[in-house]
């Protein structure tokens, strides 16, 4: 599945890849790419947070959501989760579907090698920076 990368990173590097845990904060139009992505070159463990649905009016950059999906209010969380088991179902995804500022969420982070921030609102930004500077967890 991976013979290209392993070509240009080799085998090792395709292993680290394998040995990351990495989270996404926000899965909206740049989180869900973000997420499909790193899903596609192979990281080990993706722990994805957000508190939001699909919907009708993010259907259009909501990458991998359907109309079904909006139709039912499917968590993003779970969408992505069910859509990354297609392409690689050997990846361990961890789905919080909750907010960023909820206090038990945060400890979820505490593991990552590196954490996307992909979230639409300063206020996060700043949540994440902050725990990204006390954790010592690239963001």
């Amino acid at each position: 599945m991976y013979d290209r990368q392993i070509r240009v990173f080799g085998k090792q590097g395709q292993l680290a890849l394998q040995k990351l845990t990495v989270g996404i904060v926000g899965l909206g139009g740049i989180g869900s790419l973000v997420f499909i992505l790193l899903v596609r070159l192979g990281v080990g463990c993706l722990i994805i947070i957000d508190h939001d649905v699909v919907e009708d009016s993010n259907l259009n950059r909501l990458a991998a959501s359907t109309l079904e999906d909006a139709k039912r209010k499917i968590p993003k969380v779970y969408m992505l989760k069910r859509y990354a088991a297609k392409i690689n179902p050997n990846i361990k995804i961890v789905a919080i579907h909750k907010s960023i500022l909820q206090e038990d969420v945060l400890n979820h982070l505490k593991c990552c090698d590196v954490i996307f921030g992909c979230t639409d609102n300063q206020s996060t930004r700043w949540i994440l920076n902050s725990f990204s500077v006390e954790y010592s967890v690239p963001y």
